[in-house]
């Protein structure tokens, strides 16, 4: 029991010691020192009581259960979850009708199998194979089954050149359109830094290479476009930085003078079709 460990009464109170107690140094300090150590004992053994077991003496008190312990209330909500299992499945082998699982529960109590125009969850019976069912509000079922053609939706195999038609692409003609497959990537925006201390080469001009993810080697396939960062166009200018080569997933700059401070360059990808 963890109530075993409670320290009611210290073994050696230091009140009960004399003013000027007749004891040498040493017994002095096992005086004081036995009081600490009374305490992490108890404690020690309390942690270890606690790890073992110790929900059973730990209390607790939930509305509608009866167990007065951690341990007792866990157990009887095992209990309940437990019964509830086996009640689902009594609900269940009772209520639910033998089928592969694609049945459900109509309006009227009754199970069904989905079908066009099966009236279950309220859908009117009727429609045809591929007809859409179409609700007249947003908070009943009543509504009808209507063929898509009906409603102005391409069907597979359906062309739209007829200006009568148009309405079918936004009020657009498909020749107003942009043809299919010759839009342009979006692009891709990476940025750097130019740290001042990696800058390389004995005299300008001086170089640092930089990795930019999504940058290929071959430059026809892209656009690059470099510039500073709001705030660095000075310091990038003074320094007569230039990016001269593309790579692999990074880009490389030069330099006429290498700048005092690190500077942000920020890089727009462009995918380029030619």
């Amino acid at each position: 029991m963890i109530n075993d460990y409670k320290i009611t009464t210290w073994n050696n109170p230091i009140v009960n010691e004399a003013d000027r107690p007749q004891r040498s140094a040493s017994d002095m300090k096992a005086i004081f020192d036995s009081n600490s150590n009374q305490l992490r004992t108890a404690l020690n053994n309390l942690i270890d009581a606690l790890a073992q077991g110790g929900a059973s003496d730990i209390g607790a008190a939930v509305e509608g259960m009866e167990g007065q312990t951690v341990e007792t209330i866990l157990a009887e909500l095992k209990g309940l979850i437990d019964s509830a299992g086996e009640n689902l499945d009594d609900l269940k082998a009772a209520v639910l009708p033998e089928g592969d699982g694609s049945l459900f529960l109509a309006n009227n109590g009754e199970w069904k199998l989905p079908s066009v125009g099966a009236a279950a969850n309220g859908v009117k019976a009727g429609g045809n194979v591929g007809d859409v069912y179409v609700k007249k509000s947003l908070t009943v079922y009543d509504g009808e089954w209507v063929d898509p053609a009906e409603l102005g939706f391409l069907q597979e195999g359906d062309t739209v050149s007829k200006a009568e038609d148009a309405d079918m692409l936004g009020g657009k003609l498909p020749s107003e359109y942009q043809e299919a497959g010759s839009y342009a990537s979006p692009a891709i925006l990476r940025t750097v830094t130019l740290g001042v201390a990696e800058w390389t080469g004995a005299e300008a001009p001086f170089t640092q290479t930089v990795t930019a993810s999504g940058v290929l080697a071959d430059t026809t396939k892209q656009a690059i476009h470099v510039s500073p960062a709001p705030g660095y166009g000075t310091m990038y200018g003074s320094a007569g930085i230039e990016c001269t080569v593309q790579a692999a997933n990074s880009l490389t700059f030069s330099c006429e003078a290498a700048p005092e401070s690190d500077i942000t360059v920020n890089i727009v990808i462009q995918e380029a079709k030619v």
